[in-house]
């Protein structure tokens, strides 16, 4: 019986060794278990993190998208701008020199016109100057030849006064003589 009861003991002992070990066992499983649940809890706020920084990032890739794409309606439609521009800038450079040619002819044409009115004006100012030699030379010579006809005109008249006197005296002898013969 006293062996029974040590084997019992012992047995005993043993099974409260077994306890106490399985209780720390136990103690260190529940730790274990508050710590994956911790790390658990963790994980999944590093996961809600992750999965809202992953909507944010596709979020602004889509934005990025849509932006690519207006700049990119943007930039052509700069290009076709900046094309009209540079058609626009070559027609205005082809009538800039168009009219710069023209420019040049009328100013050409201009010296002409004004040469030949140089001309003209130097051949006018001479036939004036010719115009007042005659004008000067009538007056001296045609103004003394008036002077001479008019004294043989008044010689003429004189003349003719004197013939006319001579008539009636002529046509007063022939009618005393016509008288003179009518009385014989």
């Amino acid at each position: 019986a006293m062996r029974d009861r040590a084997n019992i003991e012992k047995n005993c002992k043993m099974t409260q060794g077994l306890i106490v070990e399985s209780n720390t066992k136990l103690d260190e499983m529940a730790r274990a278990l508050n710590e994956a649940d911790s790390c658990k809890k963790k994980l999944q706020v590093e996961s809600q993190d992750l999965t809202r920084q992953i909507e944010e990032t596709e979020n602004a890739i889509a934005q990025l998208g849509k932006n690519k794409i207006s700049l990119t309606t943007q930039l052509e439609d700069t290009k076709r701008l900046a094309d009209a521009e540079a058609r626009d800038r070559a027609s205005l450079l082809t009538k800039y020199k168009n009219l710069s040619t023209e420019v040049e002819n009328i100013k050409m044409k201009i010296e002409e016109e004004a040469e030949k009115k140089n001309d003209v004006l130097k051949a006018l100012s001479k036939a004036q100057a010719e115009i007042q030699l005659w004008r000067s030379k009538f007056e001296t010579e045609g103004l003394g030849r008036i002077e001479e006809l008019e004294g043989s005109r008044a010689k003429l008249n004189a003349r003719v006064q004197e013939a006319e006197e001579t008539i009636e005296s002529l046509n007063a002898k022939v009618a005393s003589t016509e008288k003179t013969k009518h009385r014989l």
